[in-house]
């Protein structure tokens, strides 16, 4: 049986690869590709951290200025904490650095024509170990510069969301241990202090 949260999940996958892989639009594409990424680092942050009891205790966490209300917040809360793995906070940050540069740099039409964006793409490539090649093979999308990021935004989307259902939530620390524990550990360990000097 297909749970609610498996099935958003599959509908949220295929609007990603409708707006990145068929957007005729490649800045629409890279920007939306990239915005899904955000949103499912978003989702596995909230699935680790402990449930926020309101709306306004979210916002303190995701909301404008707040700690992780960034993309570049994110990737580097999920890298700290143990989600993800360096090899994709790497890469997810280089995508947040494409990501932005095209779409402030109205002069470039496309990544094909861009050497910045070719050398970051074959960054990403090398990176990802050109495992690309197979999802270009699979979608028969041309090998270009532009396809190429396409296919990682696919699989590094792949990988956020294994990643996703691997996540165990965080029990709070209060469940485990009463204050009366910590402040006796707290004298236990001035005690240890005293006897050492």
């Amino acid at each position: 049986m297909v749970s609610k949260n498996d099935s958003n999940e599959a509908e949220l996958f295929q609007r990603f690869l409708q707006e990145v892989i068929f957007s005729d639009n490649e800045r629409a594409g890279i920007i939306c590709g990239a915005a899904m990424l955000d949103q499912q680092l978003e989702a596995i942050l909230k699935r680790f951290l402990i449930p926020s009891t309101s709306k306004a205790e979210e916002q303190k966490v995701f909301g404008a200025n707040a700690p992780l209300s960034s993309f570049s917040g994110r990737i580097t809360m999920a890298f700290r904490l143990g989600l993800i793995p360096p090899i994709v906070a790497e890469m997810l940050d280089r995508i947040r650095k494409i990501r932005n540069d095209f779409a402030h740099d109205v002069t470039v039409q496309s990544l094909d024509e861009s050497e910045t964006y070719k050398s970051h793409i074959t960054e990403l490539s090398r990176v990802h170990r050109g495992a690309e090649s197979a999802t270009l093979d699979k979608l028969k999308l041309d090998d270009t510069p532009a396809n190429r990021l396409r296919a990682i935004l696919i699989a590094v989307a792949a990988m956020l969301s294994t990643t996703a259902k691997m996540i165990q939530p965080v029990e709070p620390l209060g469940e485990k241990v009463s204050m009366e524990d910590l402040f006796a550990s707290e004298s236990s360990e001035a005690q240890d202090s005293a006897d050492k000097t």
